[in-house]
């Protein structure tokens, strides 16, 4: 009897004129039906198959797709980007969707050409440049595109590095493309896109693809070498981040919302029994190097930026030492340590001069469950009982900032030492403080009481107040 993950790639009923070629239900043949923008209906044969040597995998990744005599020649200029379409697509329904979609383009592509409607109906492409973007994608290495439009004007990108991260870049090909250059819509880079032909950088994100100052790559392939030798840039910025991610226990960006961005440069972690006592945390941030056309990214070279945070009594007694791990700093020469990134994690256990918390593993229960929940106690807001809280300015930024903010105001109170978002706490002043009191500002400082134990705290008023 079939498995449920080969039920999942029968065609179903939107196509009822295919039928199984055997009982795996992972070979199909018969025929499609498709309008045209007349509103005549055309059938063409075809078939999709699963080679038997490759059944157990239950997908799409080794299919076949065979098209008869009449659909290969309507279809002949995108036939290679649909058998790319079909090793990526999850169901044999969202690839014969495809193919529908690019049979009533191309059907009304045939109609406008004739021109028998007399209407003004015209190819936003002609027949030429689809073929021309058909054959270069396919030119590309294997798993180089990860997704593409059936109009052919946005391709997604994707590299895995060295160390199997994978990284994507979304392109815009305009109208015109190839005399006209593509765009970069956005990318997951921590750094603008360098073009090594001009040298120009390309800043990324949705506004820069109508921005008249971003220069041009000269076509997909040269956007994809661009890539990939952004990638080789930051290979020592995301190694030494991901040992962060392994052996700490980090808040900032939020483990709970999937890895981190490769945008990001860093980290927020905490302290623990490191700072002798809970709710500190130590923001690192890996600076890059000054002028974008920089070999590598100054990894190792420049001193990183460490930012404390926590109760004043917990933390007053680490600055001094922080402060001396920076002042005898010296750029790190061991290029295994750069290429593995063990020498972030090493030189903050020195500057802390405590282990750091450590990271429970996966599934961890019991007495080590505990000690991660005493590890990050005293991190939630007092507020709104979260440590994570949305950043409202996240969306406007274009930079490697995190889209979160963390708790950044503590109750001087030894007793109390509760943590608030300072957007929290300022709202807590001006409506519910207003009870007890009421609060009183100073220019941009509100001041008022601690909502738990009345000792007196003050906060900056958010900047769009």
């Amino acid at each position: 009897m079939p498995t449920t993950a080969a039920l999942s790639l029968c065609p179903g009923p939107s196509f009822p004129l295919l039928v199984p070629t055997d009982r795996s239900l992972l070979s199909w043949e018969g025929f499609i039906t498709v309008d045209d923008a007349r509103g005549a209906t055309h059938q063409f044969w075809l078939k999709v198959a699963v080679p038997p040597e490759h059944h157990a995998q239950l997908s799409l990744t080794s299919a076949t797709f065979t098209p008869g005599h009449e659909l290969a020649d309507l279809l002949r200029d995108v036939l290679p980007l649909l058998h790319r379409r079909l090793r990526c697509s999850d169901t044999t329904a969202s690839f014969l969707t495809d193919v529908c979609a690019a049979v009533r383009a191309a059907l009304d592509a045939g109609n406008s050409a004739i021109g028998g409607s007399g209407g003004t109906a015209s190819t936003p492409r002609p027949v030429a440049a689809f073929a021309a973007i058909a054959a270069e994608l396919a030119s590309l290495p294997a798993g180089a595109v990860s997704d593409v439009s059936l109009s052919l004007d946005e391709v997604t990108l994707s590299f895995t590095d060295g160390s199997g991260r994978v990284h994507t870049l979304r392109v815009r090909l305009p109208d015109g493309y190839p005399d006209v250059p593509p765009l970069v819509l956005a990318h997951d880079l921590p750094s603008p896109l360098i073009n090594a032909q001009d040298g120009a950088l390309h800043i990324g994100g949705e506004r820069a693809a109508s921005s008249a100052r971003q220069p041009a790559f000269s076509n997909v392939a040269s956007i994809l070498a661009a890539l990939q030798r952004a990638c080789d840039k930051h290979a020592a910025l995301w190694a030494a981040l991901s040992v962060i991610d392994a052996k700490c226990v980090v808040v900032d960006p939020p483990p709970g919302e999937g890895p981190p961005p490769w945008k990001t440069r860093s980290r927020r972690i905490t302290l623990g029994t490191a700072a002798g006592g809970s709710g500190a945390t130590l923001l690192v941030e890996l600076p890059a190097a000054a002028g974008g056309k920089d070999s590598d990214d100054g990894i190792g070279r420049l001193v990183p930026v460490v930012r404390l945070s926590g109760p004043e009594p917990v933390i007053s007694s680490l600055r001094p030492q922080l402060a001396a791990a920076l002042a005898s700093w010296t750029p790190i020469t061991d290029n295994e340590a750069l290429r593995t990134g063990s020498w972030l994690y090493d030189w903050l256990t020195l500057a802390v001069g405590n282990p750091l918390p450590a990271r429970p593993a996966q599934g961890a229960a019991g007495a080590d469950a505990m000690e991660a929940a005493d590890d990050t106690s005293g991190l939630e807001c007092g507020i709104c009982y979260s440590v994570a809280q949305p950043n409202a300015n996240a969306g406007q930024q274009t930079d490697a900032a995190a889209p979160v903010i963390v708790p950044d105001v503590w109750c001087d109170n030894p007793r109390c030492r509760r943590a608030f978002h300072t957007t929290c706490l300022a709202d807590w002043l001006r409506e519910a403080g207003g009870v007890g009191g009421g609060h009183r500002a100073t220019f941009s400082r509100l001041y008022g009481e601690c909502p738990y134990c009345k000792t007196q705290i003050s906060v900056l008023a958010p900047a769009d107040d």
